[in-house]
């Protein structure tokens, strides 16, 4: 780290630095609810805890994070690699507990959503560098780059609700709803900075070595509550349970000969060589409680509708290009050439599956029906240009900046939808997700 008091002048660093972000806590599971022992509500249970981000990381082979002066007599020749935390676990609901007679079964409720993956930032020179009016002129010519971006914590499952009460007969209570799976931590590397946010990068010729950045891992989403049994009711329907947790999103990508994400300012810089990028998939989206069991009921008692399933995660995009994979800094005076862009975009995740309906009461008591599936996650968006990937500041000067390289993409595809229930003991076939 070197501050904004600091000044790096005739310095070198020819070792190579690595960078590992600090797992994020995984949040706190939830009590369960107490039985009731009179004609009392059961107790509620208590909600999962969200998992805490990951820790950020950033390398370079000179300053892993910069805010100060950096002369341009200092340079670097190893590598960088940087790490992004893994993001904590959501934690898993408390249930509810059981009614006393006559009474509702109180409801279920929610898991904790996982954790975002920590980000991830390595430069040939810099990891990251946001020094004002800092300018630099040197390029790390020999070392490879490295970022990974850390993975996304598991969403925690929904409690069940508690079930109803007998002697006098009452529906049990609803599930509860899942966490969603955290998204994955986003990837940015450069030859000369993973992360530019100001300052100035002039007069400079540099022939690409091997540079990569992979987005983290999308988290899982958690399983919906399991509904609560009714007592002996006559007629009605048994509770609903509780949804699955979505996907998280995988880790974007940012990745550019001299920077990958860049909102500073670059002039006079000739980049050679070839790029290529792989998107991060999403996270799967999971499937939901099972509905309330009403076997004990009477008089055509329905079971309970089950959970649905969740949403799938959306591919991770990625940003990048010959000079700066997004690129929202003046740019001027430079070029690209002598090389290639190649990117495979990444794809949703499937939809959860539904979950099945509760049984029905006896005699005439039909089955709930099952959950409906859930949607397929969005295919991961791709930004690629020979020189400039992505910019979306209208402000922002891009001149006498040109590239002859070859754009190569092949793109991911979207989820597939998750499965319905089929028709069961009465009951409807459920919808399968889009």
């Amino acid at each position: 780290f070197n501050s904004t008091n600091g000044s790096v002048q005739g310095s070198y660093a020819t070792g190579n630095a690595s960078a590992t972000g600090g797992a994020g806590a995984n949040g706190a599971s939830g009590a369960s609810g107490g039985t009731s022992t009179g004609g009392f509500t059961g107790g509620a249970g208590v909600a999962g805890a969200v998992g805490t981000v990951g820790g950020v990381a950033s390398a370079g082979g000179l300053i892993g994070f910069n805010v100060g002066a950096v002369a341009s007599d200092s340079y670097a020749t190893g590598n960088a690699s940087a790490a992004g935390g893994a993001g904590g676990f959501g934690g898993t609901a408390g249930n509810g507990g059981a009614s006393g007679a006559g009474v509702v079964g109180v409801a279920g409720v929610a898991g904790g959503a996982g954790g975002a993956g920590g980000a991830a930032y390595s430069g040939g020179l810099n990891g990251s560098n946001t020094a004002i009016g800092v300018t630099i002129t040197i390029a790390n010519t020999t070392g490879t780059v490295v970022s990974v971006g850390g993975t996304g914590g598991t969403g925690g499952s929904g409690g069940a609700g508690g079930a109803g009460g007998s002697t006098t007969g009452a529906i049990g209570g609803a599930g509860g709803a899942a966490g969603a799976g955290g998204a994955g931590g986003l990837a940015a590397s450069g030859g000369v900075a993973g992360l530019n946010s100001a300052g100035v990068i002039r007069d400079l010729t540099y022939a690409i070595t091997t540079i990569t950045a992979s987005g983290g891992v999308a988290g899982v989403g958690g399983v919906g509550g399991d509904a609560g049994a009714s007592g002996n009711i006559s007629g009605s329907a048994g509770a609903t349970a509780g949804a699955g947790g979505a996907g998280g999103a995988g880790g974007a990508v940012y990745l550019g000969g001299i920077v990958g994400d860049n909102t500073g300012v670059i002039e006079n810089v000739i980049v050679t060589g070839s790029l290529s990028a792989t998107g991060r998939n999403g996270g799967v989206g999971n499937v939901g409680g099972a509905g309330g069991n009403g076997s004990l009921g009477t008089g055509g008692h329905t079971g309970g509708v089950g959970g649905a399933g969740a949403t799938g995660g959306a591919g991770g995009a990625i940003y990048i290009g010959g000079i700066v994979g997004q690129g929202n800094g003046n740019i001027s005076n430079s070029r690209a050439t002598g090389g290639s862009i190649t990117v495979t975009g990444a794809s949703g995740a499937v939809g959860g599956a539904g979950s099945a309906g509760g049984v029905g009461g006896s005699g005439s008591g039909r089955s709930g029906v099952g959950g409906a599936g859930g949607t397929g996650g969005a295919v991961g968006p791709v930004y690629a240009g020979g020189a400039i990937g992505y910019n979306s500041v209208a402000s922002v000067l891009v001149d006498t900046v040109y590239s002859t390289n070859d754009i190569n993409v092949t793109a991911g595809t979207g989820g597939a939808g998750g499965a319905g229930v089929g028709a069961v003991n009465g009951a409807a076939g459920s919808v399968g997700g889009a």
